[in-house]
């Protein structure tokens, strides 16, 4: 039989973290220890987001309907309370910076100059550092303006020490013909410009990698089908942040991403080779992120209290678990389930000890396996056996086993 409980904690390793909290909020754990903060919050754009996600087996396959629900919502009073709203985020970041450390708010043109002018204050003007312009090409044109298809990067340091490599990020060099410089083709096929100055000659291969401007067009949004996409809305592509950290930090360094709805930061920090914590109030953002990290070396500080969910199975002599059916919580909203088990996104198996989960199995679908497996060995070595379950909105619930009486 299967008891809704409360858990404190889901723990799968020791790597990333991610924290169900106010980016406001100060991080004394992390204070002076992070390398890069990055930080895409709302934009104050006044909208309500929607999050488009698969639903059940046949919500995989190519043109299917997906379920939209609640994202979250970009609304404040007036532009009093967003500029709160980002001065506490800038303190926080500065808080938690090295020295040698970097502050990345990715915004749009509707705020990017209040924020310039905040930064500037918290952080000193002396520690500004860039102002990426990341251009992209997407549907739609204005009629009464230059469409706007942009979005701004602030990066300021802590101290005037901040550390940036831009060549850690090289793109080709352009080759567009030149007119004031000659073409040339050495003896191994290699195509370059050539120029004569003060009696020096240069030459400049065109698969040399260079330095990027502060103006990126070569990276392009998410396009609806992008395999990539988690279903949160705003969600930005990993090329973009890959090569924006790939410049500020080194392996082994810590990255924290707040606001991080799905993650991207993290999924790059992953890449890198970087510790790295996400953080968000949303409980939806958070499982989003860790089904991207596909509950992989990571602790989900994320209290989940009991819910009025069902989960329905049995286990055998032998701890073989077998699910047969997962009933949403009443208030939830979901279509007619052609399985028992569509409802469900994922579910992991575990040991529950004072209010922490331990993952040893994890089983979620995916493009190339959209069928859910329903079946686990359980093994009680470290405390009660437990089972966690994560639905297609996004939403957690964890059970204990209790044997039935006969």
């Amino acid at each position: 039989m299967f008891v809704p409980v409360q858990i404190n904690r889901i723990v799968s390793g020791d790597g990333g973290r991610l924290i169900r909290a106010d980016a406001r909020g100060p991080l004394p754990e992390l204070r002076g220890k992070v390398q890069a903060v990055y930080c895409d919050p709302p934009f104050m754009t006044g909208q309500k987001y929607v999050r488009k996600r698969r639903f059940g087996e046949l919500g995989w396959e190519k043109g299917s309907p997906q379920l939209q629900v609640h994202g979250y919502t970009d609304r404040f009073p007036d532009a009093d309370a967003y500029s709160a709203l980002l001065r506490d985020i800038a303190v926080n970041a500065r808080d938690v910076l090295t020295d040698s450390g970097l502050f990345m708010l990715h915004l749009d043109w509707r705020v990017s100059a209040m924020a310039r002018i905040l930064c500037d204050g918290i952080f000193g003007s002396g520690c500004f550092v860039n102002e990426l312009i990341w251009a992209y090409e997407s549907g739609g044109r204005a009629s009464r303006t230059f469409s706007r298809k942009h979005d701004t990067i602030l990066i300021y340091g802590k101290t005037k020490d901040w550390r940036l490599d831009p060549m850690a990020a090289g793109v080709p060099r352009s080759i567009r013909r030149r007119s004031h410089m000659k073409r040339g083709v050495d003896e191994e096929g290699r195509e370059y410009s050539i120029m004569v100055s003060g009696g020096k000659t240069y030459r400049y291969y065109d698969d040399d990698p260079i330095s990027p401007g502060d103006v990126w067009t070569d990276i392009s949004h998410l396009q609806q089908l992008d395999p990539e996409r988690t279903g949160w809305p705003t969600q930005k592509p990993l090329k973009l942040l890959h090569r924006l950290l790939s410049c500020a930090v080194k392996p082994g360094e810590e990255v924290l991403e707040l606001c991080c709805g799905s993650g991207t930061a993290c999924a790059a920090a992953d890449m890198l080779g970087c510790r790295w914590t996400g953080i968000d109030l949303s409980e939806e953002a958070l499982v989003t992120t860790a089904l991207r990290m596909e509950m992989k070396d990571l602790t989900l500080d994320m209290p989940v209290d009991p819910s009025d969910a069902a989960l329905q199975g049995s286990v055998n002599d032998m701890g073989l678990l077998v699910l047969d059916a997962f009933i949403p919580p009443e208030n939830a909203v979901f279509p007619p389930s052609a399985h028992p088990l569509d409802p469900l996104e994922a579910w992991m198996t575990g040991n529950l000890r004072d209010g922490v989960f331990t993952v040893r199995e994890t089983f979620r679908r995916t493009l190339q396996h959209p069928a859910l497996q329903p079946m686990a060995l359980l093994e009680p070595d470290a405390g009660d056996p437990a089972v966690v379950c994560l639905d297609a909105s996004g939403r957690a619930h964890a059970f204990t086993l209790v044997p039935e009486r006969e």
